[in-house]
């Protein structure tokens, strides 16, 4: 079950950076959703990962911080202008 909410989060952060590759419309509250929901995402695998010793989660973990990152650049950068 939670694996398909990082999953989705992960696709609407993708939607979000294509919107912004394109120049489409909604790409700031695409970046805006897609990041929140990947931090959310990212502080329940890392408590997932760290309580339950589960190593099958830290690719997640690691998708998420990699994603997060892109996200996040692309999120301030469209905001400040």
């Amino acid at each position: 079950m939670g694996i398909k909410v990082i999953n989705i989060s992960f696709a609407v952060s993708i939607v979000g950076i294509t919107f912004v590759l394109i120049g489409g419309e909604g790409a700031l509250e695409m970046l805006m959703i897609g990041l929140l929901s990947l931090a959310v995402a990212g502080l329940l695998v890392l408590y997932f990962t760290v309580t339950k010793r589960n190593s099958s989660l830290f690719m997640y973990l690691i998708r998420v911080i990699v994603l997060g990152g892109i996200t996040g650049y692309m999120f301030l950068t469209l905001f400040k202008t």
